[in-house]
C-alpha cells in the first residue's frame, strides 16, 4: 500500500558543518581551557568533536570525558565515535552507563552518563585520570549535570586549573554560563539541516489526567504522513501508558496489508539493546517504521531514515512537590526549543516534514526554554552528593541554577530523620554508605537496614520495587503485598512479565551490592509478610500514618492520607504509605502496607518522643496536664498528668500570660488594686523595681504563681503571689509611693484609684472642706474627682485651692438647686467638713 519515495542516505564525517570550525575550537580551549560551541542538530559536534580534540594532543596523556543525558545516547556515540577512529568500542573509544561498563586501558575518549561522572568525582576529587570534560547537548539540563558543573567548577578552582571544559548545545543557555564563567568563549557553527516543511493539525481533546486520545484525526496524520514522505515516521507522545495505547491502535491501522509498517515504542525504561536496535542503521532491513516515542529521541540520538516526525506538542516530567515530599508525573506542554528540536527530527539526512498537532496560537503561552530540573524535582540526592563532598549549604556552590531554598531544607530535614545527615548537616558514616548505592536515598536506608537484618532479598525485592513505577491499575488498591504476590511467582506474571522481570533483575543486582549473590525470588513472599513493613517503614519514616477516622490517616510528617473505604488497607489502624500524592491535607495513598503498632514503636524507638502537654483552664483556674508520646506528627498515647512538676507547671503558666495576657488569672478586686500600684510604682522606680509587663511575668511564672498552686489549682486572691515579686523594702517603698488610701479631715480613709495612668481619688466634696492644698503623692500630685451627694464627680482638679477660690461658685449654685438639705458653704476653704444634711448640717 505504501511506497518509499526516495531512498535516504547517511551523513559522512567529511560533510558535518563542524568539522569546520574545529581548528578554531582547539585553539580558544588550548589558551582559555574553556569554550561554548553553538551547533545545531546534524551538525557533527558529539561525534567529530571527541575524537577530534584527542588527535590534537590538547589532552596530553590525560582521558576526555564526553558527558551524555542518556545511556543510549552513551552507548550510540561511543560507538559512532569508534568508527570514526577506525576502531572498535572499548578501544580507543568506550562508555560507562549504569550497570555496564566497556572500557580497557587502550581508552582515551569515556562516554559517560553525569552520575558516572559525580561518582568518579566523589572518589577522586581531582579527576586525575582526565584531561578535558566535555558537556553534550547542555541545553538538557537535569540535577546531576547542574551538580556535576558545581564540582568541576570547584576542581577547577581548588585542584586542577589546567583541567579544560567544554559546553556543546544546539539551544546553550548563555546567561546561566555567562554568570559562572565570565568571559566564556562562544563558538559558532553553520548546521546541516534539510529543510522540514512544518504541517498544523490540531487535535481536538484529550483524556483523563491529559492522556491522548487516538482518534480519528492522529491516525489520518499518520496516514498523510505515509503518503508525503518515504522514510520513517517518529511521533512524540508524553509517556509509555500513550505508546502503549497507540502501539496497539496503529499495529491494527498499519502494521498489515501489502506494505504493512513496523510500529516501535522508545522510551527510557525499555532495556538498552532494544533501543539500540532502533537507532542502529539496518542495510538489510525492509518495509517502513513508525517509532512512537518519549523526548528521549528529542536530541542526542540520530534515528536514521526519519522523514516525518508527528509532535503532541507535550512531555511528562517529574515535579517535586514539597509540602509531601512526594514526586509526581505531569503531562505539560513543551517548550518553543523543544518543538524546534523535534522538528529537526525530521530533518537530518532528507528533507522531511513536521506535523504538529496543536493550534499555532497555542505557541504564545509556551515557554521559550525548558525550565530547569532544579526548580521543580525531588533535591534530596542532590543535597546528599553535596553534603558527601563536604559541602552541604548550597550557596557555597556556583549554580547554574540555585536551588529553591525551601526544597533544599525539605530535603536536608529528611535525610537527617534516614541517618544521612547529622544535626549540622554533615553526612554520617550510614550517609556515605547510601550515597554508594545507586538508587534514591530513600531505598538507601532500606537496603542497609535490610543487610542489618539479614534480610538481603527482601529488602532488595523490596527497594527494586518501589524505585519503578507501579505496574498494576490504581483500581488494585495500594496494598504493596499484591505486587509482591507477582513479584514472587505466586501468580503468573501474565501482561505484567515485561515489568516484573525488570524488577527482579534490579533486585539481583542491587543483592550483588550488598555483597549477597545468588538472587531468587521465590519464597521471599512469607518473609515480606512478617518483615516488608518494617523495610518499608525505613525508606518512608515521614509517612507512617495512624488512622484518625474512617479511611482516614495521620502521617508523621505532617498531613493526612485518605484511601478509597473499599480498599483492604483501609481495616488496617496503621499503615505505612510509601507512594501518595495529591494536596498536603488530603493525599491519596497509592501504594502501602499495614504496619504493627507495637513494631513501629520498637522500629523507631529512639524517635518516640515523650513530651508533657498542658494548658491554663482560665474558667477554673487550673493546670490541665497530660502525657503525650509522639512519633513525628502522630500521638501514640495521652494520658493524663495530675501533678506536673514545677518546671513543667512555670512554662505552661508562662506560655499562657505570654499568649493571652495576665487577664487569664483570677483576679479580685483586691489583688487588681495592688496590681495598679504596682506598676504606679514600678513607672517612678525605673529599674529598681520587677517589670511587670506580661511578657516578664509570663518568664517568671515559676517564681511568682508555681509555688501558690495547689494540685493544679491557683485558690484564692493574687495577693500573696503579687507581694512575693516585692522585697521586704520594696513593699515598703510601695506604701509609701503608692499608698492604699487617703485620709480626710473627717477621718475617713478613701482609696486612691490607680487603675488610669494618673492615679486619682474619688471623694466627696464635703470631706474637703477645710482643705485648702490638693493631696500629694510624693512629688506627683494627686488629681481629686470631687463628688455630689448623688457619687457622681461635679469636678476633677489638682489643684484644690483655685477651685476653691475661683469655679466652686458657680458649682455651688448648682449644688444648692439640687442639693438644698445640705451645706454648701460660700468659702470652702474655711469651712468645717460634714456630710450631714438638714437641722445637722453646720451653719
Amino acid at each position: 500500500m505504501f511506497r518509499r519515495k526516495k531512498p535516504y542516505n547517511h551523513a559522512m564525517a567529511d560533510d558535518l558543518p563542524v568539522k569546520q570550525i574545529l581548528p578554531v575550537l582547539i585553539e580558544t580551549l588550548r589558551t582559555g581551557g574553556t569554550a561554548l560551541l553553538e551547533a545545531p542538530p546534524g551538525a557533527g559536534k558529539s561525534t567529530l568533536v571527541p575524537p577530534a580534540l584527542l588527535k590534537s594532543g590538547l589532552a596530553g596523556k590525560g582521558k576526555i570525558y564526553l558527558l551524555e543525558p542518556r545511556r543510549l545516547a552513551a552507548r550510540s556515540l561511543a560507538r559512532y565515535i569508534s568508527r570514526e577512529l577506525n576502531d572498535t568500542v572499548g578501544g580507543q573509544c568506550g562508555y560507562r552507563v549504569h550497570r555496564e561498563t566497556k572500557v580497557s586501558s587502550k581508552t582515551r575518549i569515556e562516554v559517560v552518563t553525569e552520575g558516572v561522572l559525580v561518582r568518579m568525582l566523589q572518589s577522586d576529587p581531582a579527576l586525575e585520570e582526565g584531561s578535558i570534560v566535555l558537556f553534550d547537548e547542555f541545553h538538557e539540563r537535569n540535577i546531576l549535570s547542574d551538580l556535576a558543573l558545581t564540582l568541576l567548577m570547584e576542581v577547577r578552582e581548588t585542584l586542577r586549573d589546567d583541567l579544560i571544559l567544554l559546553f556543546m548545545s544546539a539551544t546553550p543557555d548563555c546567561e546561566a554560563l555567562e554568570r559562572i564563567l565570565p568571559g566564556l568563549p562562544l563558538i559558532r557553527s553553520e548546521g546541516r539541516q534539510f529543510p522540514v516543511e512544518k504541517i498544523y493539525r490540531p487535535m481536538k481533546g484529550t483524556g483523563a489526567a491529559g492522556s491522548l486520545r487516538l482518534g480519528a484525526a492522529p491516525l489520518d496524520t499518520v496516514r498523510e504522513a505515509l503518503e508525503k514522505t518515504g522514510g520513517d515516521i517518529l511521533v512524540f507522545l508524553p509517556g509509555e501508558r500513550e505508546i502503549s495505547r497507540w502501539q496497539g491502535e496503529l499495529s491494527r491501522e498499519f502494521g498489515s496489508g501489502a506494505s504493512p509498517a513496523e510500529v516501535l515504542a522508545l522510551y527510557g525504561r525499555l532495556s538498552l539493546d532494544r533501543q539500540s536496535r532502533i537507532i542502529t542503521p539496518d542495510p538489510a532491513r525492509r518495509g517502513r517504521r513508525i517509532i512512537l516515542s518519549t523526548d528521549i529521541a528529542e536530541t542526542s540520538l540520530t534515528i536514521p531514515g526519519i522523514t516525518a516526525v508527528i509532535d503532541t506538542g507535550l512531555t511528562r516530567r517529574p515535579l517535586y512537590n514539597p509540602s509531601t515530599g512526594l514526586t509526581l508525573l505531569t503531562t505539560e506542554e513543551i517548550s518553543l526549543a523543544s518543538a524546534e528540536q523535534r522538528a529537526g527530527r525530521a530533518g537530518r539526512t532528507a528533507p522531511g516534514v513536521c506535523f504538529r498537532l496543536w493550534e499555532p496560537a497555542g505557541e504564545r503561552g509556551w515557554d521559550r526554554q525548558t525550565p530547569p530540573e532544579i526548580l521543580q524535582a525531588d533535591l534530596t540526592p542532590l543535597v546528599l552528593e553535596r553534603a558527601l563532598w563536604g559541602s552541604p549549604d548550597p550557596s557555597d556552590a556556583a549554580w547554574l541554577t540555585p536551588p529553591p531554598e525551601g526544597a533544599w531544607k525539605g530535603a536536608a530535614d529528611l535525610l537527617i530523620l534516614l541517618g544521612a545527615l547529622d544535626g549540622e548537616r554533615r553526612i554520617t558514616p550510614k550517609g556515605r554508605e547510601m550515597a554508594s548505592l545507586p538508587v534514591h536515598p530513600r531505598l538507601a536506608a532500606l537496603l542497609l537496614f535490610g543487610k542489618e537484618k539479614g534480610l538481603f532479598g527482601e529488602a532488595a525485592l523490596l527497594a527494586a520495587f518501589l524505585g519503578e513505577r507501579d505496574f498494576l491499575p490504581t483500581s488494585a488498591g495500594g496494598d504493596i503485598f499484591l505486587r509482591l504476590d507477582y513479584l514472587t511467582g505466586g501468580r503468573a506474571s501474565g501482561e505484567y512479565a515485561r515489568a516484573v522481570g525488570g524488577i527482579r533483575d534490579e533486585a539481583g543486582h542491587l543483592m550483588g551490592l550488598l555483597g549477597k549473590e545468588g538472587f531468587t525470588y521465590k519464597g521471599l513472599y512469607q518473609s515480606i509478610l512478617t518483615e516488608g513493613a518494617s523495610l518499608v517503614a525505613q525508606a518512608y519514616p515521614d509517612r507512617i500514618g495512624l488512622q484518625t477516622g474512617e479511611a482516614v490517616y495521620q502521617l508523621s510528617g505532617g498531613g493526612r492520607v485518605i484511601l478509597d473505604a473499599a480498599d483492604p488497607l483501609a481495616v488496617h489502624p496503621m499503615l505505612v504509605a510509601a507512594h501518595c500524592g495529591g494536596h498536603r491535607d488530603r493525599q491519596r495513598l497509592f501504594l502501602g502496607m499495614p504496619l504493627d503498632r507495637k513494631e513501629a514503636e520498637e522500629i523507631f524507638a529512639d524517635r518516640i518522643i515523650r513530651e508533657s502537654h498542658g494548658r491554663w483552664d482560665r474558667n477554673t483556674s487550673r493546670l490541665r496536664c497530660e502525657i503525650r508520646r509522639r512519633l513525628g506528627q502522630i500521638t501514640l498515647s495521652v494520658t493524663a498528668e495530675k501533678s506536673p512538676g514545677s518546671g513543667e507547671a512555670g512554662r505552661i503558666l508562662g506560655e499562657a500570660i505570654r499568649s493571652e495576657g495576665l487577664s487569664i488569672l483570677p483576679w479580685d478586686r483586691e489583688s487588681r488594686r495592688l496590681y495598679d500600684r504596682m506598676v504606679f510604682t514600678a513607672a517612678q522606680r525605673g529599674d529598681d523595681w520587677p517589670d511587670l509587663a506580661d511578657e516578664a511575668l509570663g518568664d517568671r511564672a515559676g517564681e511568682w504563681l508555681v509555688p501558690f498552686l495547689d494540685r493544679g489549682g491557683l485558690k484564692g486572691s493574687l495577693v500573696q503571689p503579687l507581694l512575693s515579686l516585692l522585697t521586704w523594702e520594696q513593699q515598703q517603698d510601695l506604701d509609701r509611693t503608692a499608698p492604699d488610701s487617703y485620709q480626710t479631715a473627717l477621718g475617713n480613709r478613701r482609696r486612691i484609684d490607680y487603675s488610669e495612668r494618673e492615679p486619682f481619688l474619688p471623694v466627696p466634696l464635703q470631706e474637703m472642706y477645710g482643705t485648702t492644698e490638693s493631696p500629694r503623692l510624693g512629688n506627683h500630685p494627686l488629681t481629686l474627682h470631687l463628688l455630689n451627694p448623688a457619687g457622681r464627680p461635679v469636678q476633677v482638679t489638682s489643684d484644690l485651692k483655685s477651685f476653691w477660690a475661683g469655679s466652686w461658685a458657680q458649682v455651688r449654685s448648682e449644688l444648692k438647686g439640687r442639693y438644698p438639705k445640705h451645706f454648701w458653704p460660700e468659702n470652702p476653704a474655711e469651712a468645717v467638713p460634714s456630710l450631714k444634711t438638714g437641722k445637722n448640717r453646720p451653719e
